[in-house]
């Protein structure tokens, strides 16, 4: 009995994740680099996209990852009143601003 659990218990670390109470745990390891990877379930499960921001903080010995709401997605209902201009087109249309206004607003 003990050896089919341990086996049980050998074959989830192995492949990474299982349920603890309703958990969804997955096992990662910490790189040279602090670097760490989510388990895609817990990326699938929670939604994340690549890019976005987790706050991380810690709760005793547990560390706490949470997302962040997009400052981007919160004011997307603003939209810009005129579309982005590169420098040279700004330029551009600055000189002949002046060039109308020094021949007279030709």
């Amino acid at each position: 009995m003990l050896d089919e659990l341990e086996s049980s218990l050998q074959s989830l670390i192995r492949h990474g994740n299982f349920s603890e109470r309703n958990r969804l745990v997955t096992i990662s390891t910490l790189s040279s680099k602090n670097q760490t990877t989510l388990g895609a379930e817990l990326v699938k499960s929670l939604k994340l996209q690549p890019g976005m921001r987790l706050k991380q903080s810690v709760e005793g010995n547990r560390i706490v990852l949470e997302p962040l709401e997009d400052v981007g997605t919160a004011f997307g209902a603003l939209k810009p009143k005129r579309r982005f201009r590169s420098i040279a087109e700004e330029t551009e249309g600055m000189e002949r601003g002046v060039g109308e206004d020094a021949a007279g607003g030709e």
